[in-house]
């Protein structure tokens, strides 16, 4: 019989999220799940690096050093995912499985299903931002008729947000997790993908391409 523990998870928050997000989705789980706000979001300011995939994924790393983990399942939601994919192709030797939702971002930088957030993030520096930002255009059509999305965009413009996420946004919508396939087809360690249908922000396309780059994966569709 083997007594090893299942490995830790590691698993990070959305862009312009906390880790109330990741937390509460792994509520119950029987391995120690780990998850520490990004700079810039909840309690950690941005201070003088510029958000990246680079930048979060070597946080993490950080933190997971301090919490004396060697690997981890690495997942995440969102931006959560890319970082938990950046640290795979660049670190593989920490990773011992992948958990990706809803994935945001391919190789492209500013994709355009996340050109909304960089409008939330020039409306928050104006006054009266979040009104003349509801009666947009643009958060009107991406808004459609679910309203969670809605909901999730406006997510940026609460009281409890960091002074720097107009910052944040625009960082992290103008870069990437990575930046070619061949980066992920070169990932070998088990890898589950979820996406779901009419989320604007998070097309299920994305998840079906990145489950046909990464060799074995598994993709699920949820509600």
């Amino acid at each position: 019989m083997n007594n090893t523990p299942p490995p830790a998870i590691i698993f990070q928050h959305g862009l312009g999220a906390k880790k109330a997000q990741t937390l509460n989705l792994l509520e119950g789980l029987s391995q120690s799940v780990y998850s520490w706000h990004c700079p810039g979001h909840g309690e950690i300011p941005l201070g003088s690096e510029k958000p990246s995939f680079k930048y979060y994924s070597n946080y993490v790393l950080d933190k997971m050093e301090e919490s004396k983990l060697d690997h981890a399942v690495f997942g995440g939601i969102s931006m959560g995912s890319g970082i938990a994919l950046h640290v795979a192709i660049h670190f593989p030797e920490m990773v011992k499985g992948l958990i990706l939702v809803r994935p945001a971002w391919l190789q492209k930088k500013s994709p355009k299903n996340l050109e909304i957030l960089l409008d939330a993030a020039a409306h928050i520096r104006r006054p009266n931002g979040l009104e003349l930002f509801k009666s947009s255009p643009g958060y009107l059509n991406t808004k459609g008729s679910i309203d969670e999305v809605g909901q999730s965009i406006l997510g940026v413009f609460d009281n409890s947000q960091r002074a720097e996420i107009p910052q944040v946004l625009e960082a992290m919508v103008n870069d990437r997790p990575f930046e070619n396939t061949d980066q992920l087809r070169n990932i070998t360690v088990p890898t589950i993908i979820i996406g779901n249908d009419d989320d604007p922000l998070h097309p299920f396309s994305m998840s079906e391409y990145i489950h046909e780059c990464i060799p074995g994966s598994h993709l699920e569709k949820v509600a």
